[in-house]
């Protein structure tokens, strides 16, 4: 329409096509910057201010928005899962509470910093933890969690090594995954272990060393399952010591055992601290070796070196220390055995880490080389490290202990 008016101010336009395209131009001009204001930001409540009438609400894209509420404004509330707003109920803004999920439709204000809401779309922290809770152990009940072994995706399965419990301690069992067309697949995104950031994927992009959860029909003894969903992602293990650490900006900068380049480690608040307890260390590096000498180590060995050329680093690269985010805001403690165990060590802060210290650091494939997000950092190591290991890669590579949690975004 704008080309035609356009073209009429070639030639002897007259004076009444030039003011029509003007205002034509100008609506278009004026409905794009309306459109650029329009927002519809999502996250959890933090604060409740002035009887209701400001919410501050974290949103998932990081900064912190204030959510102001008017006579027009309408709140209305919708179950974990529901896609829209039929059977939608009415909701008070004196019931909107601390923790809930919002999502908010309105014209962001000049300020850049508020919205003046025209309506509020709430789920209720309550009915989350409650969704999350059953979702969690649907999964648990009907799912398996481990490391692809193989694929064949003209066949459509997924071999998976599955492990309970603590690595040396338990041996794992394979289960073939069986792919339908109505499987839904996703795979964790770039730098993220949130299952709710999970993007649509395909089984093409499974791979051999992925981390996999699925969930469907298990067969009576286990050894299959019909999956009806199915989440993969590539995690890394990293055999490490620290260089340099900045509380200020959550990083640290370690050297990376294998490739002996430095590492910018990044943390957000997913990311878990936990240290290893001396006695556990010993244990575990006792295990790896097979070998009685390696539990009469001194708990104060030297710092680690690198491993011996050829060797591959702690963990292998593919698998991954400690599992992704699961489906949910799962709380810690899920997976049988070892979890439970990793759950209950005691966490720390960077503020304790000095240069030279030995970590493990569990993180998943980035977008930048030379630069994580820890998923969780495994302090008091040194034993491990240093330990003349056999085949420390297919053990920490396929430890299976899973620390879920993160995010559950409205869909």
């Amino acid at each position: 329409m704008l080309r035609d008016e356009r073209n009429n101010l070639n030639g002897n336009a007259s004076i009444q096509s030039v003011l029509k395209y003007i205002f034509i131009l100008g609506l278009a001009l004026t409905s794009e910057a309306l459109l650029a204001q329009a927002v519809r930001p999502i996250g959890s409540v933090q604060s409740i201010e002035n009887g209701g009438q400001k919410i501050v609400l974290k949103t998932d894209a990081g900064p912190e928005i204030q959510v102001i509420s008017t006579e027009t404004t309408k709140v209305v509330k919708i179950k974990p899962g529901q896609t829209s707003l039929t059977g939608a109920a009415t909701l008070s803004l004196a019931e909107v509470a601390a923790g809930d999920r919002i999502l908010v439709q309105g014209n962001l204000a000049e300020d850049q910093k508020s919205i003046p809401a025209t309506r509020i779309i709430v789920m209720t922290r309550s009915e989350l933890e409650s969704k999350q809770a059953s979702d969690l152990a649907d999964w648990n009940r009907r799912g398996i969690f481990g490391v692809v072994a193989s694929v064949d995706s003209s066949a459509g399965t997924v071999s998976v090594n599955v492990r309970s419990g603590i690595p040396g301690m338990s041996e794992s069992k394979t289960v073939n995954v069986q792919v339908k067309e109505s499987t839904v697949i996703r795979r964790y995104a770039p730098d993220s272990v949130k299952f709710s950031e999970a993007e649509s994927s395909k089984l093409a992009e499974v791979k051999t060393g992925d981390q996999i959860r699925a969930r469907g029909e298990k067969s009576p003894d286990g050894s299959s399952l019909i999956a009806e969903e199915i989440i993969s992602g590539l995690f890394h293990n990293i055999a490490s010591t620290v260089i340099s650490v900045d509380p200020q900006s959550q990083t640290l900068k370690v050297t990376d055992l294998d490739t002996k380049k430095p590492i910018l480690v990044k943390l957000n608040h997913d990311s878990v601290l936990k240290k290893m307890q001396p006695m556990m260390a010993q244990m575990m590096a006792s295990r790896i070796n097979q070998s009685p000498q390696a539990s009469e180590a001194s708990p104060t060995a030297a710092p680690p070196q690198a491993p011996p050329s050829g060797a591959s680093r702690v963990g292998g690269g593919p698998g991954g220390l400690f599992g992704p985010r699961g489906p949910g805001n799962a709380p810690p403690n899920v997976a049988p055995g070892g979890g439970q165990i990793f759950d209950r060590l005691p966490t720390f802060s960077l503020q304790e880490l000095k240069q030279g210290d030995a970590l493990i650091i569990s993180a998943p494939s980035g977008k930048n080389p030379g630069e994580i997000t820890a998923t969780m950092i495994v302090a008091g190591v040194e034993p491990i490290l240093t330990s003349p290991a056999k085949d420390r890669q297919s053990i920490l590579g396929n430890w299976n202990v899973d620390l879920s949690g993160g995010g559950m975004g409205m869909q």
